[in-house]
């Protein structure tokens, strides 16, 4: 009884804590629901919110002393912060306030500890990607760690990042960078990406699906160069070529100034 006692105030607060998530994530999915307009793409972000937001509800506030269900809170699964990243990416109002909720219920412990930061750059580059191929990417173990891979290259000059075959390194980087706003004159981080491949069949084929990903004519914003051949045109922000092409660029540009 005396043990139940103590709880009390724990789970009071744990009830306001769950009704204060219940109504921050209300003014989210009310707000993809006025700024959405691709009906699809609506309905599939409304489910995302949702089953993040039950997966953010089972997790406990702090742990509970004295008791023998004793659970240590832990940072929020990468799935969890790819469907916010997305989130904001598809709306045009910021959703930082889920940060907080997602830290509330973080607490320290040790390695596994990771708190949530979104991105907070105010120039983004909009991509009206398939509502298929959408779902697809977001099951690539890469696209899990969008915000953390993005917060390296702003802070670092050189980031190495080790990933299994097809976990979608080398297709969805690129498209990270461009939708940050890589590329752009506007965006303060003009010049072109630059994507190497050890053979020219995979760097053309690889430049035609990141193209089709990004939902843009081949060679317009995504094009390749490779000997002999290219389909380079002055829209190119991405640019997908073999090592030699690169080397050779080294040649006569050592800064490889061209790139951003």
């Amino acid at each position: 009884d005396d043990g139940d006692d103590a709880a009390q105030p724990l789970k009071k607060r744990l009830r306001q804590w769950e009704e204060n998530v219940t109504q921050q994530f209300s003014s989210v999915m009310e707000t993809i629901e006025t700024s959405v307009q691709d009906a699809s793409v609506k309905e599939s972000l409304l489910k995302m919110i949702q089953e993040t937001k039950n997966n953010v509800l089972q997790r406990p506030l702090e742990d509970v002393p004295n008791t023998k269900n004793r659970t240590s809170t832990k940072a929020p699964p990468p799935k969890t912060v790819r469907v916010i990243s997305e989130i904001q990416r598809q709306t045009s109002t910021p959703i930082e306030s889920l940060s907080n909720i997602l830290n509330e219920n973080a607490t320290k412990n040790g390695e596994d500890h990771k708190p949530v930061q979104l991105q907070t750059n105010k120039f983004v580059v909009r991509v009206n990607r398939d509502p298929k191929i959408q779902e697809s990417r977001l099951q690539l173990p890469v696209c899990g760690e969008e915000q953390e891979i993005m917060e390296k290259i702003l802070e670092n000059d050189v980031v190495i990042i080790c990933g299994e075959t097809g976990s979608g390194k080398t297709t969805q980087v690129p498209q990270f960078l461009y939708e940050y706003g890589f590329g752009n004159e506007q965006s303060g981080y003009p010049g072109l990406i630059g994507v190497t491949q050890p053979r020219r069949v995979a760097a053309i084929s690889t430049a035609k699906r990141v193209a089709e990903e990004l939902n843009t004519p081949f060679g317009n914003k995504v094009s390749y160069h490779v000997r002999y051949d290219n389909n380079l045109s002055e829209d190119t922000t991405i640019k997908f070529m073999t090592d030699g092409v690169l080397l050779k660029e080294i040649q006569s540009d050592i800064l490889l100034s061209q790139y951003s």
